[in-house]
């Protein structure tokens, strides 16, 4: 099929059917594929599903963009090898089926994986729960649970085969399964290792490293540890996961998603203690632009976005609500044009000089048992105390309620600590307060 082609439904249930694409399909009813049909989707092609889509028995090959408002069914025996972006606006569920994702496979609901087999080589992302059950996923890029999603949790029911370099970023865990191979696992939410989960293999070679960025227990690697837990695994303090650039196991064709937008500059300056964002690119009508702000450059958050249809190639927009109390802001935009494809710029940093900031100290030091944080607080907020050693390895985290005026926060947590030299970090809703050194007898 060339061109465009508008269609009320589609019901091909034939080993007869079969569907090639090579320019834009939209169906706006009902949508069921079964008995053996076969769809390609070409490089290039689009096809938009408004009504979600039912599949069953049938082999699928995707080069091009599929956007599917809805849910998304594939089940009972069928092949799915995806090269470059899926999207559903709803819940995605694989039964019983073949999977290779070679590109980017996305919902923003749910994303269930039961029985069969899923090959995970570029980029899977969810908008509420990653569920798992009695299968193997086998990870060879990244799996993301988008932490503004309604239940960014991973469940695991079944077993996660990580490969070197393979990575997990959620923000809560529930493990009644198996983890093995290698890989990095990155949360920031509570995790909880059930009786019926273990991770890992004793005396294996393979590696698998874990950082759960509010640790309640320095003792154990989850929050709720009762599994087990293997000796190839390790607590890990790393950077959060890559979610925007293409990794090395994505296919051709998804390689062409990061590369819709021309931009031609962008900067960030700040006049009167008001960010002023500039930019030009080149791009089709109907672009959605959204620009993106982050305190700590990990965790951003959309504080604007809009839908160019008048082919403009210069932007201002001015961030009148910004935390100034902020030492460091940082700045990104990001471009998704009508086929989905997205490009985001580089990222742009601001510094405010007119806030004193805390003066922080650490009392006393060297210290035997305990130690104490005091400083003056500008403001009522909730601070997180973090203990690194000089490897970089987090001790322990603690989180406390300062007032507006004088604190001192005596920090009881620090005579587990085997004496040597330590790095306590003062983290904020603005990011890192301050960073002292200390050092115990």
């Amino acid at each position: 099929m060339n061109g465009t082609a508008n269609l009320p439904s589609i019901d091909g249930q034939s080993d007869n059917f079969l569907l090639l694409n090579f320019g834009r399909v939209i169906v706006t009813g009902s949508v069921y594929f079964g008995n053996k049909a076969k769809i390609q989707n070409s490089f290039g092609a689009t096809m938009e599903f408004k009504s979600g889509v039912n599949t069953n028995n049938i082999e699928f090959l995707n080069l091009g963009i599929i956007k599917i408002t809805g849910n998304w069914y594939l089940g009972n025996n069928s092949k799915l090898n995806n090269q470059n972006a899926i999207e559903a606006s709803g819940q995605i569920e694989f039964n019983s089926s073949e999977i290779v994702n070679a590109g980017r496979l996305q919902s923003a609901g749910k994303f269930i994986i039961s029985q069969g087999t899923y090959q995970n080589n570029c980029r899977t992302i969810a908008g509420s729960q990653f569920q798992i059950n009695s299968t193997t996923v086998t990870n060879n890029g990244l799996i993301w649970l988008k932490a503004d999603g309604t239940d960014p949790k991973l469940v695991n029911g079944g077993t996660i085969n990580g490969m070197p370099g393979s990575t997990v970023k959620a923000v809560n865990l529930e493990n009644n399964g198996k983890i093995t191979g290698n890989g990095y696992y990155y949360f920031t939410g509570t995790t909880t290792h059930n009786n019926k989960g273990s991770i890992g293999v004793n005396n294996s070679t393979d590696r698998i490293y874990v950082y759960d960025v509010t640790r309640s227990n320095a003792n154990t690697i989850f929050d709720a540890q009762y599994g087990t837990v293997n000796n190839n695994v390790s607590y890990s303090v790393f950077a959060a996961p890559d979610t925007v650039n293409i990794l090395p196991n994505c296919g051709v064709a998804s390689r062409s998603e990061l590369l819709p937008v021309k931009w031609n500059y962008f900067t960030v300056n700040v006049s009167n203690n008001i960010p002023t964002l500039k930019w030009s690119s080149e791009q089709d009508n109907g672009t959605k632009f959204e620009i993106e702000r982050s305190y700590d450059n990990r965790s951003y958050s959309v504080i604007h976005s809009f839908v160019d249809n008048a082919s403009k190639t210069n932007f201002v927009y001015n961030d009148d609500q910004v935390n100034t109390h902020a030492s460091v802001v940082y700045y990104r935009v990001r471009a998704t044009e009508p086929t989905g494809a997205q490009k985001i710029t580089d990222t742009r940093s601001v510094r405010f000089h007119n806030q004193a900031g805390l003066k922080v100290q650490t009392t006393p030091n060297p210290f035997n048992n305990q130690f104490s944080i005091s400083f003056q607080s500008t403001r009522r907020e909730n601070l997180t105390v973090l203990v690194y050693n000089l490897a970089g390895q987090q001790q322990f985290a603690k989180t406390i309620t300062v007032a507006n005026g004088f604190n001192s926060i005596t920090i009881n947590e620090a005579a587990s600590l085997k004496p040597g030299m330590y790095m306590v970090q003062l983290v904020g809703e603005a990011g890192v307060v301050s960073t002292e050194k200390i050092v115990k007898n």
